[in-house]
């Protein structure tokens, strides 16, 4: 809804011939990466893969998503603001544009982590995979970002 009030107020300014910024929005997929604040200060993407460690749910819940490194969205909002052909539209940022699930990143968790003392939950109720795909067209080609790790 912030982001239709965003584009309404430019389209109703420039309608108006009015002075106005141009707008481009970026659109991260799950965020994850090196934080500012270190484990004190974990965003939304992070408290979720933390779940996977405290072994509060015998089973985790399946779902898919995209997923992107926390640098690639601060890059995209640095060129989405200086990069002409950046303005007037949105920009998905994805690492990969097949959705991943959340059993592959617990998987992929307990053989890095496993070996070194943590128990990660890998216990899933598993749901067919949806097949869902992003497009980060724009985020390779406009904003010129090619995607950190996999």
């Amino acid at each position: 809804m912030a982001e239709k009030a965003a584009w309404d107020f430019v389209a109703e300014k420039k309608k108006n011939n009015e002075n106005v910024f141009e707008l481009s929005v970026i659109n991260p997929s799950i965020i994850y990466g090196p934080t500012l604040g270190g484990s004190i200060c974990l965003g939304t993407s992070e408290l979720r893969l933390a779940s996977l460690f405290n072994g509060k749910e015998e089973k985790l819940s399946q779902f898919f998503c995209g997923h992107c490194d926390v640098r690639d969205v601060a890059l995209a909002h640095l060129r989405a603001a200086f990069l002409p052909e950046a303005a007037g539209h949105r920009h998905i940022i994805v690492s990969e544009k097949k959705w991943f699930s959340i059993k592959k990143a617990a998987d992929i968790l307990a053989e890095e982590f496993g070996p070194k003392g943590y128990k990660v939950n890998t216990e899933v109720e598993l749901k067919d995979d949806p097949n869902n795909y992003s497009d980060n067209t724009r985020m390779i080609k406009v904003l010129g970002i090619t995607p950190t790790g996999k």
